[in-house]
């Protein structure tokens, strides 16, 4: 499903999970969607038996056959992932819901069942500005979260920060832990722009950032694909439906 409004597109996969795979802002030239899915690659194995790779024998080995590490590499950051990343993967009490299904007539619009009841999530555009919203019929659920994959260009470099009540607890290779939040700015200086997250209600926000593992001149590498953030909230205990904005700005026309 395509949606535009001339300064932002966003894109949603029908696959039963309804995660949006793009979300494209014209001026800043920047698709805030492309992350890539940490996918097997044939350089793993040897990353994996660490120095016992490196060449035996007499010689210069080849920048191919030497096993160097740029980056401390653990299993953890060789680890896989079992579905496409994207924007908008919702869960309820922790497991991931599939079965979406799109609402004829409504745009944007899906349902999908749940222990409880159901739950409906749609999305909608307005100038630079996309909302995610959910309602939840025959009960809310105990927790509710999503997941957002975004990928920024400064990825963890010194020019993207974190800005939570005016505060920068720190840059997008770092953690982050945030209990009650109603706003998060993902600030990009090289991007010139950023994005202005707001939940309502308030959300528990856990951010970390997303590597992959390259191999190069330099050896073994990690590299940074977006920051991804989870939103939970406890709908049953707050008594409301959960509502996201994200607001793709740039510098200098930010309010």
């Amino acid at each position: 499903v395509f949606l535009q409004t001339g300064e932002i597109q966003a894109v949603a996969r029908c696959d039963g999970r309804a995660a949006l795979c793009e979300l494209d802002c014209y001026e800043l030239a920047q698709n805030f969607g492309d992350t890539l899915r940490r996918h097997p690659e044939h350089y793993h194995r040897k990353a994996q038996r660490g120095q016992e790779g490196n060449q035996a024998g007499a010689g210069i080995a080849s920048a191919h056959d030497r096993v160097s590490f740029k980056h401390k590499i653990t299993p953890a950051d060789l680890a896989l992932d079992d579905l496409p990343r994207g924007m908008f993967l919702d869960r309820i009490e922790g497991a991931l819901v599939e079965d979406y299904a799109e609402q004829p007539g409504e745009e944007a619009q899906c349902v999908a069942r749940f222990a409880a009841g159901a739950v409906s999530k749609q999305y909608r555009l307005a100038g630079s500005r996309l909302t995610a919203a959910w309602g939840f019929g025959g009960g809310r659920p105990a927790t509710f979260s999503t997941e957002l994959n975004i990928a920024m260009p400064s990825c963890d470099g010194p020019a993207g920060r974190y800005i939570v009540a005016g505060r920068i607890p720190g840059g997008f290779g770092q953690p982050l832990d945030e209990q009650d939040v109603r706003e998060l700015l993902l600030d990009d200086e090289h991007m010139g722009g950023g994005i202005r997250v707001t939940a309502w209600p308030p959300a528990r926000i856990r951010a970390r950032p997303l590597h992959t593992v390259s191999q190069s001149e330099d050896g073994f590498e990690k590299i940074m694909q977006c920051a991804t953030l989870m939103l939970e909230w406890r709908p049953r205990e707050q008594g409301a439906d959960p509502v996201v904005e994200l607001e793709i700005y740039r510098k200098g026309a930010r309010q």
